[in-house]
């Protein structure tokens, strides 16, 4: 990425997951700069694809473990337990 003119932040977001080299140089001129060593750097970065986990929970009755419908599904449940509950589905 190269611009001639002053600019604000610059952003990129990667599309892809793995490993990259993000390499940054500015021009200034030498007039100006008596280190020119110092007008550029280089970092690496990783890029992780996180998978989003979908949880669906239903209380229980009896034990067979059948979600609980109706009342008893919205019920909240108290007291000394257990209180079973099943995970439902999950990807």
């Amino acid at each position: 990425m190269s611009k001639q003119q002053q600019v604000g932040n610059l952003s990129w977001t990667p599309t892809v997951a793995g490993e990259y080299t993000v390499y940054i140089q500015i021009d200034v001129d030498s007039s100006m700069d008596s280190d020119l060593t110092n007008n550029d750097m280089t970092y690496s970065v990783t890029v992780q694809h996180y998978r989003d986990i979908v949880v669906d929970l239903c209380w229980t009755e009896g034990p067979n473990g059948d979600c609980a419908a109706g009342d008893a599904a919205d019920a909240s449940k108290q007291g000394a337990g257990p209180h079973d509950f099943i995970n439902h589905h999950y990807w």
